[in-house]
Parts: structure tokens; C-alpha cells; sequence
């Protein structure tokens, strides 16, 4: 059965005219999949009988069947693994700040990138997410928020997957997550994570020029990146950055980088010299995150006295560093953590 999420306002619309219902349907319809929140067309109070048995026979609200979930001592990182249909795992984390609400929500089911110290990487490949599955993610914390009254204020498409490689889904659900007349997050509260797909980041330039970039740079040199992450042999690092200089000279926005730290492989004084060169003149940010640890990887994250000897020397090159620790990795919901289990 088709999920009711992964239609847009035209196709809703069109759904509607073929069962010859007043234009206005469309409207209350989709207030209440995405401003209510609602999970069963009994919900739809506003509908007649008739109407909401049509849309059960025709389309289904949630697209998964939430598995199991866990969250940190400190109660403010919560992670959801979810089943797709065809048993196929993805997990979404819910971050709380003191001043912000982040969901962190998967584009794949695994991923084809295979970086060597990502436990999703190691998962493969299971399937591209449709729009409405990755939408739905968002509307499981919305409606459990609501119950608090809360609301999410930020969305980070850094989960499982890699969000270039199923971009036309992603773009559909990138467009409806910043619907005004929808959920309604701020194009500038949305960020989008990838490994640097040159050719994909230039058209999300153009695509969604207000939506935050970060790529995932990891190494200054071709020959440590290639260790770490097997497609820099097809995308080196000098054609992802020369995209990412048009997809400044485009949108005029500062490119955040991921940079994780591994202890003796990426962290020395020549590394952050290296990275300072690359990087100069650069209207960016760098993130230096601690290696989170996986049962796939052996490497171990940097000690922090190194971390901030890196930063220094970033610093000193007038390159803005901040280091960041991940939330919730006790609980395995931390980047590179996402394994499609819960532990």
C-alpha cells in the first residue's frame, strides 16, 4: 500500500479530483498529516465516513513500524530504531539542547559509502529511502513533542545513508519539510551531510541555496582520506573542495566541515597544517569531533590535548574550529554509530 507521505500537494490534489472531492480537501488533509500530526485517518474528524474509508483502502500514514527504542542517562538524546515494510532497519536520534530541539534523521536504510570507522558503512547498502519515509521520521518525534509541548527547531540529515545518492527523494523531502503551509522548519534550521559528491553539491546549491551544507572532509591528503573513505579514489579532495568554492560563490553561505579525529592517523601539528592550507580564504567552519568508537573500527578517537593543539593551529590560520563531542554515545547514537540496532 502506497504511504499517504510520499505524495506532494499536486499529487494529493490530483488524488482528489479523481474521487471528486471539493478542491479544499487537499488543505485539510494536510494540516492534519503534518501541522496535527495525525497517524490513522480516524483522526480526521473533518472528513466524512466515506472519505476516510476510501483513504484507508488507499493509502497507508506510517510507512514503519517502530522496533525498539533507548535513550541516555541524562534523558536528553533519544534514538528510535524503526523497520521499513520490507524489514529493512533505520534509526532516527532525537538531540535536546538548552535551546534547541535537533532530530537527526536517516536518508538510507545502511549505506554504499562504506567509510572504514562508520558502523553504517559496514551495513551496506539496504535501500534508498522514499520522501514520506524520510518525513515520517520527523513526524514520529513531532508527535511525541507535541504531547510535551515541545517542537523540533532543528533537523540534521546526518543519519544512515548518503543524501546525494538518493537525491530526487530527499529534495521532495527537503521541499515539504520547509512547507510554511506543513511542518515548517526554516530552510537556515535544516543541514545536510554528505561525503562531497561534487556534481550533487553544485545542483544543491541551486536547489536549496538557504539549507545549511556540511561536508565530510575527515583527512588533509588524498592518500589518508582513500584509507578512511574508499570513494576519495572516484571524488579526490581537490574536486570536492573546488565545488564547494562555487557552491559558496552561488549561495554566499559559510560550508560547515566534519573533521573526525582518530588518535596517531589524521591528528598532528603537519595534519592541521595541511588542512589550514586547504582551507584558507575559505568562508567555512571545521567541526573536530572524536572518533566515536564502533565495534567496526579499530582505531581510537584523539586525546583531547592533541584535539586542541589542532585547533590552534586552525585557529592560528583564522580558520573558525569548534570541537564537538556527540551526543548520545552511550546509547550508540552517535555519528558513525548508527549500526540499525539498539545496544
Amino acid at each position: 500500500m502506497k504511504c499517504i507521505l510520499d505524495l506532494d500537494k499536486e499529487q494529493l490534489r490530483h488524488y482528489l479530483a479523481t474521487t471528486q472531492q471539493p478542491p479544499y480537501r487537499w488543505q485539510q488533509i494536510w494540516h492534519g498529516l503534518y501541522v496535527s500530526y495525525f497517524q490513522s485517518w480516524q483522526e480526521f474528524s473533518n472528513l466524512s465516513q466515506d472519505l476516510r474509508k476510501e483513504l484507508e483502502q488507499d493509502f497507508s500514514i506510517l510507512p514503519f513500524t517502530q522496533i525498539s527504542e533507548v535513550r541516555s542517562d541524562d534523558g536528553l538524546t533519544h534514538k528510535v530504531l524503526f523497520q521499513l515494510s520490507n524489514k529493512n532497519p533505520i534509526e532516527t536520534v532525537l538531540m535536546q539542547y538548552d535551546q534547541r530541539i535537533s532530530v537527526c534523521i536517516s536518508s538510507q536504510s545502511g549505506c554504499p559509502i562504506g567509510c572504514e570507522f562508520c558502523a553504517t558503512g559496514k551495513m551496506g547498502l539496504k535501500q534508498n529511502l522514499s520522501s514520506g519515509e524520510i518525513i515520517a521520521q520527523i513526524l514520529y518525534f513531532s508527535r511525541m513533542l507535541k504531547e510535551q509541548d515541545l517542537e523540533i527547531t532543528n533537523i540534521v540529515m546526518m543519519g544512515m545513508g548518503e543524501p546525494f545518492l538518493n537525491y530526487s527523494e530527499v529534495q521532495n523531502a527537503l521541499e515539504r519539510l520547509n512547507d510554511h503551509e506543513g511542518i515548517n522548519i526554516g530552510a537556515r534550521r535544516i543541514t545536510l551531510s554528505t561525503i562531497g559528491i561534487p556534481s550533487q553539491i553544485l545542483q544543491f546549491a541551486i536547489d536549496f541555496p538557504q539549507t545549511n551544507l556540511a561536508v565530510s572532509l575527515h583527512a588533509p591528503t588524498n592518500h589518508q582520506r582513500e584509507q578512511l573513505i574508499p570513494i576519495n579514489k572516484k571524488y579526490p579532495i581537490e574536486e570536492i573542495l573546488k565545488a564547494v568554492r562555487e557552491y559558496i560563490h552561488i549561495t554566499n553561505r559559510r560550508v560547515t566541515f566534519e573533521y573526525v579525529m582518530i588518535n596517531a592517523f589524521n591528528d598532528n601539528h603537519e595534519d592541521a597544517l595541511l588542512l589550514a592550507e586547504l582551507l584558507q580564504n575559505m568562508l567555512c567552519h571545521v567541526n573536530l569531533i572524536p572518533m566515536n568508537n564502533t565495534t567496526a573500527f579499530s582505531g581510537l578517537p584523539s586525546p583531547i590535548d592533541r584535539i586542541q593543539a589542532f585547533q590552534k593551529v586552525l585557529t592560528n590560520h583564522h580558520i573558525p574550529t569548534t570541537i564537538r563531542f556527540s551526543k548520545g554515545t552511550q546509547i550508540q547514537a552517535g555519528c558513525g554509530q548508527l549500526a540499525g540496532r539498539l545496544s
